[in-house]
């Protein structure tokens, strides 16, 4: 369903238009909207960790964006080529590593 096939609804032009829209109604939602968030808000301690993590990863090179694209890009055209060995050593040392960590 698209958004211009709904009915029964008034777009936000209509109501701009609309002289039956008292103005002090208006005012009197965007001071309650107002009023709403302006109330204090404490954060967990674990909520405060987490957000100096996330501006810690967004501010270093934790992937590199053209590799990125390059990557993208290959996919896309078909071209990307996947090496298998590469894939299968990987896998084998994250199992190993798995395994001396749990001590399986």
């Amino acid at each position: 369903m698209s958004i211009s096939k709904l009915s029964g609804f008034a777009s936000a032009a209509q109501f701009e238009s609309n002289p039956k829209v008292a103005p002090e109604k208006a005012k009197t939602v965007a001071t309650e909207t107002s009023a709403a968030t302006a109330s204090p808000v404490k954060l967990s301690p674990l909520s405060e960790k987490l957000k100096a993590l996330s501006k810690e990863y967004a501010a270093s090179n934790a992937f590199d964006e053209k590799k990125v694209e390059e990557l993208k890009n290959a996919i896309a055209k078909g071209t990307f080529k996947v090496n298998a060995e590469a894939v299968a050593d990987k896998l084998i040392a994250d199992a190993q590593q798995l395994i001396k960590t749990n001590g399986v």
